[in-house]
């Protein structure tokens, strides 16, 4: 045990002559393994973009966990539909304001095309950092969002990704 509180100690010093902002904590269940948790830096606006085709029902699942996992309220949502063609899927978009804050539907007409539509919907975005988010997502890690955000303030971190499973518990990416 001595030897691991040494290794938390030392990885908080260096941290520390680096001038980086976070501390290391013991993982449990893994013995010499550490967490590096960056404090954020004041609380910076982060645009969440996520383009959606009908699907309705993977739309709410992938927003009702973001809002309930994201561990950071400064965040808007933009759905960037994309030639929708239910019904439903409007009378779902029209629900979206009152049932979460802060997101809103953006239309983007055109063939699909991810590149495209998420920058189209970044030039409404008002946030500092873009969260690219697809619609058949749901988050399972508590605070995805601070997490993310923590690394991607760093001034040598250009972007950060998330690992993403399969329903069946395989790594997708």
């Amino acid at each position: 045990p001595y030897a691991l509180a040494a290794g938390e100690r030392a990885i908080n010093a260096q941290l520390k002559r680096l001038g980086l902002p976070g501390q290391a904590a013991a993982i449990d269940g893994a013995p010499g393994a550490y967490r590096l948790r960056y404090e954020l830096t004041g609380s910076p606006l982060v645009s969440v973009l996520i383009p959606n085709k009908d699907h309705a029902e993977d739309l709410q699942r992938c927003l009702s966990s973001l809002y309930a996992k994201a561990g950071y309220d400064n965040f808007e949502v933009l759905v960037l539909a994309n030639n929708s063609t239910d019904p439903a899927t409007f009378t779902y978009y029209d629900t979206l304001p009152d049932a979460f804050p802060r997101c809103r539907v953006v239309r983007y007409e055109g063939a699909f095309n991810f590149s495209a539509v998420n920058n189209f919907g970044a030039q409404f975005a008002a946030g500092e950092h873009l969260l690219l988010l697809n619609n058949d997502i749901e988050v399972l890690s508590e605070g995805f969002l601070r997490e993310l955000l923590s690394y991607s303030q760093r001034p040598d971190v250009g972007a950060v990704g998330a690992k993403l499973y399969y329903p069946d518990d395989t790594i997708q990416h």
